[in-house]
């Protein structure tokens, strides 16, 4: 039984990007503490331009975060992709509960939301927007569009939905696409 638990610290303990992510992820971060400019490397003795062409959002948002937080990047890294994993999972089940009132949707519901949490802590780095995003966004427009058919609502949705989306789009391209197509699919 100890060992079960100590492979669990071990598989959620840290959770760090790919290394090459990692590695510019500690380099905008020092040309953000250098500049107070965000997507401006500092490595070598020198400011570099920002050099990763997709993903800009974690490289504006993480080196801000490590720099407001009392303590290290990794661990705002660590916060920081959690946090979504926490968030968007416990916000799509509650918007599952939301839909499901049996008792036997609800157990599917918990299962099927657990099993894609653990494979999506498992899969980690900013693949995990891919699940996040419509783990999230589905089951509220789902019910949405069962539940509540008012047009001032689904318009203000809407532009909740676009926010999140856009945001999501930022942290990792075409994250939100997939999202995007089922909420037409449910219109």
């Amino acid at each position: 039984m100890i060992a079960f638990f100590s492979q669990m610290i071990n598989f959620f303990w840290f959770f760090k990007p790919f290394e090459g992510r990692f590695i510019h992820l500690a380099h905008a971060y020092q040309g953000y503490l250098k500049t107070g400019v965000p997507w401006i490397e500092f490595f070598d003795g020198k400011m570099h331009p920002f050099c990763a062409l997709d993903d800009p959002g974690i490289y504006w948002i993480i080196p801000r975060l490590a720099n407001f937080m009392p303590c290290s990047l990794e661990t705002t890294i660590t916060f920081f992709f959690y946090g979504i994993i926490c968030i968007s999972f416990l916000g799509g089940l509650v918007g599952f509960f939301a839909l499901c009132k049996s008792l036997g949707e609800r157990i599917v519901v918990i299962v099927g939301i657990t099993a894609l949490f653990l494979l999506t802590v498992r899969v980690g780095d900013v693949y995990i927007f891919y699940s996040c995003v419509p783990v999230l966004c589905i089951p509220w427009a789902q019910w949405l569009f069962v539940r509540h058919r008012s047009m001032a609502i689904l318009i203000m949705m809407g532009l909740v939905f676009g926010f999140f989306l856009t945001c999501a789009h930022l942290m990792r391209a075409y994250s939100s696409v997939a999202t995007i197509f089922a909420i037409i699919c449910l219109c």
